[in-house]
């Protein structure tokens, strides 16, 4: 077969199929396909010592407990792209308009007590991959305006706070509320190139609520 040589070869993500379309047709539907050296195939999907990873390349495996690099090659990753913010209803806040609408839903949270939750649309199995994790950079902690919406992350020039207290300087990830009991999260977060992303850990259906563990003291039905 024939290549055009104004065409890439394409992975249609979601499918997973393979096609052949012309550059200026790409989209974000797309990813387009390089070649790696034999170095990088063997070190991809790689176990890395947990004393010589490096944040920027490579991701921890909550399955394994492990670090990888770019993936594991066991437990692969697909990153779900966040709602259009530009195409969002104007009287929606910035994190109201982020939501991928095709793939979760915003609504009371079935927690008592913890206000707005995020639910599932479709399907969502292991291996699916929200984020980053978005808010103001705060240098201080004293500077946050409200606990509960933070995250540290190791920053080039050290550590730092992400606050998503701001509905309007944040996005859908901050909705995802911390589960009563262990057991029952079915998203890990990690930190990847000084962000942060939510994990599928288990399978989560149609209707079921997104849960990401904040830490120890959040489990409150201990």
């Amino acid at each position: 077969m024939s290549v055009p040589t104004n065409s890439n070869y394409l992975l249609v993500v979601e499918s997973c199929s393979l096609k052949i379309i012309k550059r200026e047709d790409m989209s974000n539907q797309y990813q387009e396909i390089h070649p790696i050296t034999d170095e990088e195939y063997q070190k991809t999907g790689k176990p890395i010592p947990t004393n010589k990873y490096n944040e920027e390349t490579d991701i921890w495996c909550p399955h394994c407990s492990k670090y990888y690099w770019k993936f594991c090659r066991r437990h692969p990753l697909y990153l779900v792209p966040n709602g259009s913010i530009e195409d969002g209803p104007e009287d929606k806040s910035r994190a109201m308009r982020s939501v991928p609408q095709e793939f979760v839903e915003v609504a009371t949270s079935s927690l008592k007590g913890a206000g707005k939750g995020v639910f599932a649309r479709k399907l969502l199995p292991k291996g699916y991959m929200f984020g980053p994790y978005e808010g103001e950079r705060v240098e201080d902690s004293s500077q946050m305006k409200t606990p509960g919406y933070s995250y540290e992350l190791d920053g080039k020039d050290g550590p730092y706070l992400i606050d998503a207290s701001d509905e309007n300087a944040s996005n859908w990830l901050r909705y995802v509320n911390a589960p009563n009991k262990k057991e029952h999260q079915n998203l890990y977060a990690v930190q990847h190139n000084h962000q942060i992303y939510y994990i599928v850990t288990k399978a989560i259906f149609i209707g079921e609520e997104l849960l990401v563990p904040y830490g120890p003291k959040y489990w409150r039905g201990k």
